[in-house]
């Protein structure tokens, strides 16, 4: 294994672990390398997979958390400064927030959950079937939790690092154009912003990693979990709204409520492709996947006065593993029904890079900042990992580290935390860390344009 320096702390306190699937076994050996806590307790409804656990001197509950229970689990196994890290699907987010902080327990996530009966319920009102929605909901109280136990919100890799990534591409257009700034709130990033003429940004993603066993038929086969990515998929496809967008795509439908910082579509991201770009695998096609990302960073760099808005377009744009792609095609065949069989490949990857970034465009031209973590270096850097899993556990565990020191922050977002630490620490995981200008339009590498309609490829659906 390729030695890595980062921080390494002392946290006198326990940590719960929610769920034990892929991005679990991928967290436990960089929470082992960093942090030296009293003790670490799994709690999963399954022991599919105990062996891989087996060395990290952990403690493994069965347990199926459900509505009924989930106060209970958490008042059982966790005490007051300890940390929960939410990985499972179908746990409420919300309610675990809120008996965390009622019992002074720390809470992270990779992503918003609500209980099941959400992703797959298509009678619901489409607005409220949306990222959106969920946010929305969750983010009620956070202006009351301010002192807190703090919860960190949807901090993996996306959301979480690219929207790091993107404050530091800012910076990096600022310098080119002789802006100097030096943003310290939500505004002055948002008007940083405008004054370099950011118009959209991708959150842009090429993953190639591939093993030699052929997708079977009515079989998922991905990089991270399966039960998330087609959570993700059925859900309509989402996307910040830019001030400089002149008019709404066909199926387009914006919100009622909130701050109106992104619209979706009356189709599902499973079936929505756009155009998009990155340095290694250049132009690519990706599906418009639904992120809180896509959300939050419309709604931060906003600027909404009397007098005028100000917004870029923000959207993720994703090409996972080509038997994925092959999945998501079968899903959308099969009238979103998911399928019967599952397998995430990891050890059995014989080649290939997760390629992750994001693209900033606008008057500056366009510029990618991100990271190309080949599976080898994967390899050699952390066990238990592929290219997927380590750009998500790597801020992950930055995160968590950063939590230790600020323990009573209230319910907080990717832009609320700081990006340089996050960064720096991930970056060790992260193989090459990219920045590269492009001359890529959607259209001609000469014709400069920002509206959505010439980056969304189809609908199939």
């Amino acid at each position: 294994m390729t030695q890595v320096t980062t921080i390494f702390k002392e946290f006198n306190h326990n940590i719960t672990i929610l769920g034990a699937g892929s991005i679990c076994v991928a967290l436990l050996p960089l929470l082992k390398k960093h942090i030296k806590s009293n003790k670490i307790t799994i709690i999963s409804n399954d022991s599919r997979n105990w062996s891989i656990t087996n060395k990290y001197d952990v403690e493994r509950v069965i347990e199926n958390i459900s509505i009924d229970n989930y106060k209970n689990i958490l008042q059982k196994y966790t005490s007051k400064g300890d940390i929960v890290i939410n990985l499972t699907v179908d746990v409420s987010s919300k309610d675990l927030v809120e008996e965390c902080q009622k019992n002074d327990v720390m809470y992270i996530d990779t992503c918003i959950q609500p209980w099941p009966g959400f992703f797959d319920n298509f009678d619901m009102d489409p607005r409220d079937r949306t990222n959106y929605s969920l946010r929305e909901d969750m983010i009620k109280n956070k202006k009351t939790s301010k002192n807190k136990a703090t919860a960190v919100l949807s901090h993996g890799a996306n959301p979480g690092l690219v929207n790091h990534l993107v404050k530091d591409a800012l910076i990096d257009i600022a310098k080119k154009l002789n802006v100097n700034e030096t943003p310290t709130s939500q505004l002055d990033w948002a008007d940083l912003a405008k004054k370099v003429g950011l118009k959209v940004i991708h959150v842009s993603e090429r993953d190639s990693q591939f093993d030699l066993d052929k997708k079977k038929p009515n079989e998922f086969v991905n990089t991270w979990s399966v039960d998330g990515f087609i959570a993700e998929g059925i859900l309509p496809a989402e996307l910040g709204w830019g001030s400089h967008e002149p008019e709404l795509p066909d199926n387009g439908v914006t919100h009622i409520h909130g701050s109106k910082a992104s619209i979706f579509l009356n189709n599902p991201g499973c079936a929505t492709k756009v155009k998009s770009w990155a340095p290694n695998a250049k132009e690519f096609e990706g599906f418009l996947i639904t992120h809180q990302e896509s959300i939050t960073l419309a709604e931060f760099l906003s600027i909404n006065d009397d007098h005028s808005l100000y917004r870029p377009t923000v959207h993720y744009a994703y090409h996972p593993c080509d038997q994925a792609v092959e999945s998501l095609n079968e899903l959308t065949q099969n009238n979103l029904k998911g399928q019967a069989q599952s397998r995430i490949i990891t050890d059995s990857i014989v080649g290939g890079m997760d390629e992750l970034g994001v693209l900033l465009m606008g008057e500056f031209g366009s510029y990618w900042v991100g990271s190309q973590l080949s599976i080898d270096e994967t390899r050699n850097l952390v066990e238990n990992n592929n290219a997927t899993s380590l750009q998500v556990v790597a801020p992950l565990c930055s995160a968590i580290l950063w939590m230790m020191d600020n323990t009573h922050n209230g319910i907080l977002e990717p832009d609320d935390l700081p990006y340089n630490f996050i960064i720096e620490n991930s970056k060790p995981y992260l193989g090459k860390y990219v920045k590269e200008y492009s001359d890529w339009y959607p259209n001609s590498s000469t014709e400069k344009t920002w509206e959505f309609k010439h980056y969304l490829i189809k609908n199939k659906m």
